[in-house]
């Protein structure tokens, strides 16, 4: 696998690991669903973490898993979802997590593009040299 087949795929763990951080922040509060009848019910939404897997021919691919454990039990009894002890379940989302994953994937994905550009540029001395 070449270099820059290497990076880029580099770069969509990257991405995919800021749509997943994304998604889990939007959705860190979401409690909400409804049954058949229509009752509102405690339904967290349930979060995701990315690992990056390295395959065998060279550079690597996300893994999407869900979280675990999912949701934690949070004291709410003003919510409509709240069961009889005023407890409810909480997707366990970290927002202190999430950011340092974006902060770690914006990273990964400048230096994955840092390894395109400088594959560019080698090649292009390369092709100067051989000109000469």
């Amino acid at each position: 696998m070449s270099v820059i087949n290497n990076a880029l795929s580099g770069l969509d763990v990257s991405q995919t690991r800021l749509n997943v951080s994304a998604n889990n922040t939007a959705n860190a509060l979401s409690t909400y669903g409804e049954d058949d009848a229509g009752k509102p019910v405690n339904a967290p939404y349930q979060p995701q973490d990315v690992l990056s897997q390295s395959l065998q021919q060279g550079g690597a691919r996300p893994v999407t898993l869900l979280s675990e454990p999912a949701s934690v039990q949070l004291y709410d009894p003003s919510s409509s979802v709240a069961d009889e002890n005023g407890l409810v379940n909480y997707p366990n989302v970290s927002q202190e997590d999430e950011v340092v994953n974006r902060l770690l994937a914006a990273q990964a994905y400048k230096a994955n593009l840092s390894v395109i550009k400088t594959d560019q540029d080698t090649s292009k001395a390369l092709l100067d040299i051989s000109v000469s």
